[in-house]
């Protein structure tokens, strides 16, 4: 399972990303929208989650970017990051990427017992990740 980035260790830009470089037209799977926090006096994490979520991650980036609550972070050139997962795990990924990230924008999770997958943030897989990328 590994999450989304360029090449060159950058995130693509939620509101810049050209879909036809994006996600594939029938691909799922989960997503973080974030932003890098500038306050490197403050000894939090590095990136603030704006929100999170499963879905057709091509319909989701569209939906994104006419998201009003999404948009009162545009001053912060929000990025994302996606990972396709199977629906089989997306439930409690999800449940435990809330945990985990605590987004800003909160929606109602799944009914799911949390499975743990490695943020988008930290280096490396576990062995969760792995499993469910071979289901």
């Amino acid at each position: 399972m590994e999450w989304i980035k360029y090449a060159d260790g950058g995130w693509p830009r939620l509101l810049r990303l050209n879909l036809k470089y994006g996600p594939a037209r029938d691909a799922a799977g989960l997503y973080v929208v974030f932003y890098a926090r500038q306050n490197d006096s403050d000894p939090g994490p590095q990136y603030k989650t704006i929100k999170l979520g499963w879905g057709y991650l091509r319909e989701a980036i569209k939906d994104l970017r006419k998201n009003k609550y999404v948009a009162e972070y545009a001053q912060y050139d929000p990025m994302i990051t996606w990972v396709e997962i199977d629906e089989t795990w997306s439930d409690g990924a999800l449940v435990y990427l809330n945990q985990l990230l605590d987004p800003l924008i909160k929606e109602d999770l799944p009914q799911a017992q949390p499975i743990v997958v490695h943020s988008p943030f930290m280096a490396g897989k576990n062995q969760n990740a792995a499993a469910m990328a071979d289901a």
